[in-house]
């Protein structure tokens, strides 16, 4: 069972691969304790997802785009999906 907790278990790190020419799709989280980064409720932000592509150990971009943090925060604790956008 999956819990939007800080001692739910699931913070592990690790790498994945994908095949190329496939797809996976997964659940992943973002940040650490250390971070600690709380999105203000209902604003916009630029995300950048980066990947090491074997065998360059450099960092690459994957992709660039505009995501709107939830309007409540009732809403960035629990894992529910919701429309990326302001409204």
């Amino acid at each position: 069972m999956l819990r939007p907790e800080p001692d739910d278990g699931f913070a592990f790190k690790t790498p994945f691969a994908v095949l190329g020419r496939s797809t996976r799709e997964l659940i992943i989280e973002f940040g650490d304790e250390e971070s600690a980064w709380n999105p203000e409720t209902g604003r916009r932000y630029s995300v950048r997802v980066q990947a090491q592509i074997h065998p360059s150990d450099e960092w690459v971009d994957v992709v660039t785009f505009g995501w709107w943090a939830p309007p409540t925060t009732a809403t960035l604790n629990r894992y529910i999906a919701y429309a990326n956008s302001p409204a």
